[in-house]
């Protein structure tokens, strides 16, 4: 679960700078041909970027960003809901949430000492197996599914 949310991320965060370093540009060239003539941005020029970049990313964050989080979650969801723990299941209602996320934090309370024990027994041997044992996925995926706006 841990590796499918950082791929995820990972994307999502490459897909999202590119739209910053895109209006940064932008601004470099609109301030560049203000340069040249002897002025400075205009008011109007600066607020047009400025709506324009802001369109684009509540843009991707809606159609990119907010469908792939609900997909994960989904998907954990169904497979802890397939592994038998209390409360899974596939919702997106914020009091389910809320049980799912209080659920996890329990579960990581009793599997977290053992999980980090063998972690550190792995540290010895294998150290790039740390990153998989951390449980902290769910939780955060839930709290971002609960407190984002449609």
């Amino acid at each position: 679960m841990k590796e499918e949310q950082d791929i995820l991320e990972q994307r999502l965060w490459v897909d999202r700078e590119a739209i910053y370093e895109k209006y940064d540009e932008k601004l470099k060239v609109a301030q560049n041909k203000a340069q040249i003539i002897g002025t400075g941005v205009s008011q109007h020029e600066l607020n047009m970027i400025t709506d324009a970049f802001k369109k684009e990313i509540r843009k991707f964050d809606h159609e990119r960003i907010i469908p792939a989080w609900d997909g994960l979650v989904a998907r954990q969801q169904a497979e802890l809901a397939q592994a038998h723990v209390p409360t899974m299941f596939v919702t997106g209602e914020a009091e389910n949430l809320e049980r799912q996320r209080q659920v996890i934090g329990v579960l990581e309370t009793i599997v977290g000492q053992k999980v980090r024990n063998a972690a550190q027994t792995k540290k010895r041997r294998f150290p790039t197996d740390i990153r998989y044992c951390d449980n902290s996925v769910i939780i955060s995926r839930m709290h971002f599914n609960t407190h984002r706006r449609n």
